[in-house]
C-alpha cells in the first residue's frame, strides 16, 4: 500500500478481525450447504453475500 501512498495504519482498522472460516469451522461453500445461503463460488459479490450472511447468523448465535 505504500506505492499508492496509504500505510496501513491510516486505514483505522479495527484491531479484531473475525474470520468466519474460523467461526464455522468450514470451508464457504460448506457453510453455505449448511445454512442453505445462495452462493456463486469465487464470484466477488456472491462471496461477500455469503460471507456477510453468515456473519449476522454468528452474531444471531452470540445473542441467543
Amino acid at each position: 500500500m505504500k506505492d499508492i501512498g496509504v500505510e496501513y495504519s491510516d486505514l483505522l482498522l479495527p484491531e479484531r478481525w473475525k474470520c468466519t472460516y474460523k467461526i464455522h469451522g468450514s470451508s464457504l461453500d460448506v457453510c453455505c450447504k449448511k445454512y442453505n445461503i445462495a452462493l456463486n463460488h469465487h464470484e466477488a459479490l456472491s462471496d461477500a453475500r455469503a460471507y456477510g450472511e453468515l456473519y449476522l447468523i454468528y452474531l444471531k448465535e452470540l445473542m441467543f
